[in-house]
């Protein structure tokens, strides 16, 4: 079911394993203290100190700055550049080794990391190293495996397919079976392509469909939309990228087999598959077009297999499935609510 430091600062894209990938995404690491970023922050302590000199006061708790969603965990970076994690770990993909389900956020690190994609049962990130894979095999690697040396400004990790964004230009790579590539084709690739150019500001990656978010703001998406999730009002196929809006997008997250979209009046609106509430908008209706979830103060979201979380006025709001505790238990909630603060 159901994505920084001596001299020069090259930053590049690692796809971080954190649990199980399709072997035509072959990101199949399970990764320690490397895995996310090279970790250069401070500790700050509040009180004072043994010889009675007072610390310096708090400072303000840190405000979420990003969220992504996976198939079934979600991770969020904070304004000190931690990370943390929660939902399903089965295959580790939250970033620890236990419980295999965490229904509270987890800190994986306390500072350094500066952008995160969570895939189906992996994690990826913008980090100071290299390591994502569409290395030319299908061989699945436990070790970071350069694919793109520079400048990659963003990307996202589908459950088997994988973008990266260039300079404006927008590279895919891996399971192309629903045209999830958007090359025009179905025939799977082993080492990044390029899709469109120039122009593209963001990116996400669902099951099996992809969407883009133009300088613009224009939004286009495509691949597979047997449930709508390409939001054009039919469930036909789509092999290249289909501009649905020309403006008015900010940024694009693409689910399982939904997607949503934050636009630049702060609004959210989502569409596609919706058994689980995931939609947001109180109900369980497979919806072909863009209904509306938060009508102001979003300022990114991210989609899952069945579960949305986004940020709201620094807020983390979340609806669809969730996990209630350690066990696996879960309910579904088809009405935002904040779950973060």
């Amino acid at each position: 079911m159901k994505r920084l430091f001596k001299h020069k600062i090259q930053i590049v894209l690692a796809l971080l394993l954190l649990g199980l990938v399709g072997v035509h995404q072959n990101c199949t690491q399970r990764i320690s203290s490397s895995m996310l970023a090279a970790v250069d922050g401070s500790t700050y302590t509040v009180g004072s100190t043994s010889s009675g000199t007072p610390n310096p006061s708090p400072t303000p708790a840190p405000s979420i700055v990003q969220i992504s969603s996976g198939a079934s965990h979600t991770c969020a970076i904070d304004s000190n550049s931690s990370l943390q994690c929660w939902g399903n770990n089965s295959a580790g993909q939250v970033g620890v080794s236990s419980p295999p389900y965490l229904p509270n956020p987890t800190t994986i690190f306390t500072a350094g990391v500066s952008a995160v994609a969570a895939g189906n049962t992996h994690t990826c990130a913008v980090v100071n190293a290299s390591g994502q894979l569409g290395i030319g095999n299908n061989v699945n690697q436990n070790s970071p495996q350069q694919v793109i040396a520079a400048g990659v400004t963003a990307g996202a990790g589908g459950e088997s397919h994988t973008c990266a964004i260039l300079g404006g230009a927008l590279e895919c790579w891996g399971l192309d079976s629903s045209s999830q590539l958007g090359d025009g084709g179905t025939t799977n690739q082993n080492t990044p392509e390029t899709i469109m150019d120039a122009g593209i500001v963001s990116v996400s990656a669902g099951l099996a469909h992809t969407c883009a978010v133009g300088t613009t703001g224009a939004l286009l998406c495509w691949g597979d939309n047997t449930f709508g999730e390409i939001g054009d009002g039919t469930t036909d196929i789509r092999p290249t990228p289909l501009t649905l809006y020309t403006s008015g997008i900010a940024s694009v997250g693409a689910g399982k087999n939904y997607s949503c979209a934050v636009t630049t009046n702060g609004a959210i609106q989502c569409w596609g598959a919706n058994n689980d509430g995931q939609l947001g908008n109180s109900t369980t209706n497979t919806e072909l077009n863009p209904v509306m979830a938060i009508t102001s103060g979003a300022s990114a979201v991210s989609t899952g297999s069945d579960h949305t979380a986004a940020i709201v006025n620094t807020e983390v709001w979340y609806w669809g499935l969730q996990y209630t505790d350690t066990t696996g238990d879960m309910k579904i909630t088809s009405t935002p609510f904040v779950y973060l603060q």
